[in-house]
């Protein structure tokens, strides 16, 4: 659903799959979103008075144990239609998708939770791909023993792919009495990052309106010096279709005066 700020009653609903996951903007402004269910997945039974967590392991044991791949990725343009109203599905390599992401070329980039993959989807803007590739078509699927069952996906602007591993079992994940050895993982085996394969997210030149809201963190001093922080730029709502490039803090330490 969206409403503007000003008047949140106005609200517009946009149909997706089922158990919606991420949410990601285009350059255009199109909204990628990823489900993990397809919209004609069979539902199963909830128990009476089943809590938050006890319906998502039944869902969810229902996702990753069915045989066969389920979930999609659907594309909101801006006016709110949709040129494939029941989703994207990468030729069947989405499967149960969780987190999304847009890279600089616009390329859709998916985690997925049940076949331990990332999926590139060509974006909207199908520049530098071969003629005739569409929207929402697959570009490549990414797999291998250091990608798990993933919830997350991010790009940064030197184009490498990082990764979140969530869980490596699924009897862990979803198993009435798992075994000990596997219950206590306490999830995946960290983050995997795939070098250099993406389209480098691109900076985005700061408006006047942005450049007039600077702030300096405050500073302070500690037993080496000073430390001064870098001025936080505030994003205007105009420029948050526009991909972001993360920004590392650094540090001067100026000499205390005696």
């Amino acid at each position: 659903m969206r409403f503007p700020a000003s008047d949140p009653s106005k609200v517009e609903t946009f149909h997706a799959g089922l158990s919606v996951r991420a949410l990601a903007l285009d350059q255009k402004g199109n909204l990628w979103v990823t489900s993990n269910l397809s919209p004609d997945f069979p539902a199963p039974k909830m128990p009476p008075h089943a809590t938050i967590m006890e319906q998502f392991k039944i869902i969810a044991g229902a996702a990753l144990m069915d045989p066969k791949p389920t979930g999609v990725v659907n594309m909101i343009q801006p006016d709110g239609t949709q040129v494939v109203p029941g989703g994207y599905t990468g030729n069947g390599t989405v499967d149960a998708p969780w987190g999304v992401n847009i890279d600089g070329n616009g390329d859709v980039w998916v985690g997925m939770i049940k076949n331990r993959s990332i999926v590139v989807l060509a974006g909207d803007d199908t520049k530098g791909h071969p003629a005739g590739t569409k929207a929402g078509d697959l570009i490549h699927q990414f797999t291998g023993g250091n990608i798990q069952m993933i919830t997350d996906v991010n790009i940064d602007p030197a184009g490498d792919v990082w990764i979140a591993n969530n869980w490596n079992s699924i009897d862990a994940a979803t198993a009435e009495s798992p075994l000990f050895a596997t219950s206590t993982w306490g999830g995946g085996s960290g983050l995997t990052v795939i070098y250099g394969v993406a389209s480098p997210v691109k900076r985005c030149e700061s408006t006047s309106e942005e450049r007039s809201a600077v702030k300096r963190h405050p500073t302070f001093c500690g037993s080496r010096g000073r430390v001064t922080a870098p001025a936080t730029r505030w994003r205007s709502p105009a420029s948050y279709g526009r991909p972001i490039r993360a920004r590392s803090w650094k540090r001067r330490i100026q000499p205390r005066r005696t």
